[in-house]
């Protein structure tokens, strides 16, 4: 009975460890995505559609592993 605790519980770190990681990631595309030129005194911004879907995919990615983390944790065995 106390393994089947220590899995889920290590489950539950592993799945939360991995969803901050994949925060930071998706944080740093989105960041990525985006160039500001200045010309003449102005400036542009230019949006790469690439890096913002990358970056959509993984905070989709970390927001799935933390709803299965919350539900590993409520559940009892």
């Amino acid at each position: 009975m106390r393994s089947g605790y220590r899995a889920r519980t290590l489950a539950v770190v592993g799945e939360t460890l991995a969803a901050i990681v994949l925060a930071g990631l998706a944080w740093w595309c989105w960041a990525h995505g985006v160039s500001v030129t200045v010309h003449r005194g102005v400036g542009m911004s230019r949006i790469e559609g690439r890096w913002w879907a990358a970056a959509t995919g993984l905070a989709t990615s970390a927001g799935i592993l933390l709803l299965d983390a919350g539900r590993r944790g409520m559940v009892r065995t």
